[in-house]
């Protein structure tokens, strides 16, 4: 095996276990609180994009506007998102993240990640150093591939 192979090997592995160990944190965080992937995914969209309309989310989730529309509604009634007419257009309604449901994908960050503070704790100063290095290398390296 080439020392490409090797490597391409070994960042699979640890990619594996990265996302076995951030999905098992997600999982748990969307039974505990009965919500599905679509509305997560439409929390999040709205979390880093901001406000958005139907058709935006609908398309994000590759769904129907009506559908869309639908999941919406559950946000709304849970006080997690706010649906309200447009300023160019009030036929179009934009829909923006609440404060509860900012507090919720905050929640949902915490808890997916959570599990890195405890990597944190296993790594001695020693190690902590060039493992911080490399990784920063590492996401450098990653952000140049498209």
């Amino acid at each position: 095996m080439t020392k490409a192979a090797t490597l391409s090997n070994e960042l699979r592995k640890f990619m594996e276990e990265t996302m076995r160990q951030s999905m098992k944190g997600l999982l748990a965080f969307t039974r505990d609180r009965n919500i599905s992937f679509s509305q997560i995914s439409i929390l999040m969209h709205l979390y880093y994009k901001g406000k958005s309309n139907v058709s935006d989310i609908a398309e994000k989730l590759g769904t129907t506007n009506a559908a869309a529309s639908q999941l919406i509604r559950k946000l709304e009634l849970e006080h997690l998102v706010r649906r309200y007419e447009g300023t160019d257009d009030r036929r179009v309604r934009q829909i923006e993240l609440g404060e509860h449901g900012k507090k919720l994908v905050d929640d949902m960050i915490a808890t997916r990640f959570h599990w890195l503070d405890d990597l944190a704790l296993l790594i001695d100063n020693e190690k902590s150093g060039q493992i911080l290095l490399s990784i920063h290398e590492l996401t450098e390296m990653i952000q140049q591939v498209e």
